[in-house]
């Protein structure tokens, strides 16, 4: 059963946390408290409908990146691996190099990018677990 928590340091997740108490099996943290409740109701209410945008959102990127994006990348590097086999033509050897450097490239950017973003929240919560 998951735990949400209210506290998470990327904006508009903790309030869409919150938001995902329909889930079911979803429970939220031990005191928790709703930082929305201290908002005029209009801006309470304009927070609520963002923190579903922003699920809904999510999730519909999630779904077309597995359902387009992941399927098209495997096909074009597999095919790209391919065009290096010998018997190729300089161009086509030209052609699958510039695929892989520019797709292995943009996926290598990606996975740095991400690593950056969410590496120093992984180290803060190992050292606030260690205690060191």
């Amino acid at each position: 059963m998951p735990v949400l928590a209210a506290t998470d340091p990327t904006p508009g997740t903790g309030t869409a946390g919150r938001c995902a108490r329909c889930v079911p099996g979803a429970r939220t943290a031990a005191g928790e408290d709703d930082p929305s409740a201290r908002l005029p109701r209009h801006e309470r209410r304009a927070v609520r409908v963002y923190s579903v945008v922003l699920v809904v959102g999510t999730a519909a990127c999630l779904a077309f990146m597995a359902a387009v994006t992941l399927p098209l990348d495997i096909a074009l590097l597999a095919r790209a691996v391919r065009g290096l086999a010998p018997g190729n033509t300089p161009a086509g050897y030209a052609d699958s190099a510039a695929v892989l450097v520019t797709l292995g490239g943009v996926n290598v950017l990606w996975l740095v990018t991400k690593w950056r973003d969410h590496g120093s929240r992984r180290r803060a919560e190992a050292v606030a677990r260690h205690g060191m």
